[in-house]
């Protein structure tokens, strides 16, 4: 099944319960006719082999901090993907919540999240299924002043938040306090071939915050204008380097050394 949203701005929130269910071989589609824009929160709940590609969201002209403004619950096999997130004003520009299994979050363009909550909880995604696995792969985050790119770990620290692979990625500007964070019990994370610049100052590109859980591990990362690659709780499997991208238009990486990793990365 294909749902096809004609092109225009819907000044509305979007709240996707109760759905209908795709299966490995028979996934509903949605897709868009032109660009779509919605102006306001979006609620998707269990979308079993679901996936929404082109659905570009942006901020309410009313809305509550305490929110997210796209929270994606539960659900197995879905895929949210190519579309632009931004001006989210609430603790997370997208949301993968609930017991979330065998998802994706591809080529999303999410940017610029106000400074609204507490220090350091505006996160551009932010990860707190408590089921997996859950793949973040090539997308461009940029401009977190107050949270991470990609924070990982459960809305209570001894929650386990655990298969999470973070790959080919591009971040910048992520100063709350890092571009990618881990915490609690949260375990089995992948971190690999990410370009991260400029998290706060003085701090690495990938922190951790009270972190319990075990086997979270990095490789074949580039850190610019970074204290360091990651926090001493990370597992190094080698080939993090530390070297200016050369970023030429779209964060594109320049640098030879560079091309191998982030969002564009073949």
């Amino acid at each position: 099944m294909t749902l096809v949203i004609n092109a225009g701005t819907y000044s509305e929130n979007v709240m996707g319960r109760s759905l209908a269910r795709g299966t490995p071989s028979r996934p509903i589609r949605v897709q868009t006719s032109g660009r779509v824009v919605v102006e306001g929160l979006v609620r998707i709940d269990d979308a079993d082999y679901w996936d929404i590609s082109g659905l570009n969201v942006t901020w309410p002209v009313s809305g509550n901090s305490d929110d997210h403004l796209v929270k994606l619950t539960g659900g197995t096999g879905w895929t949210f993907r190519d579309a632009e997130v931004w001006g989210a004003k609430s603790f997370a520009g997208v949301l993968v919540a609930g017991a979330a299994s065998h998802y994706t979050l591809r080529g999303l363009y999410v940017h610029d999240t106000a400074s609204t909550n507490g220090r350091n909880q505006d996160h551009l995604i932010y990860v707190n299924s408590t089921s997996g696995p859950g793949l973040v792969e090539r997308n461009l985050l940029v401009g977190s002043p107050n949270g991470r790119a990609v924070k990982v770990g459960g809305a209570a620290l001894a929650d386990v938040v655990s298969d999470v692979v973070i790959d080919r990625n591009t971040m910048v500007d992520n100063l709350g306090p890092s571009n990618i964070q881990v915490s609690g019990a949260t375990s089995s994370v992948t971190i690999s071939n990410n370009i991260m610049v400029r998290p706060d100052q003085g701090r690495n590109a990938i922190t951790a915050f009270k972190l319990t859980g075990t086997n979270i591990v990095a490789s074949g990362n580039v850190v610019w204008q970074a204290a360091g690659v990651s926090d001493p709780e990370v597992v190094d499997l080698g080939g993090n380097v530390q070297l200016n991208p050369e970023f030429g238009p779209g964060f594109v990486p320049g640098a030879a050394a560079a091309k191998g990793a982030g969002y564009r990365a073949p």
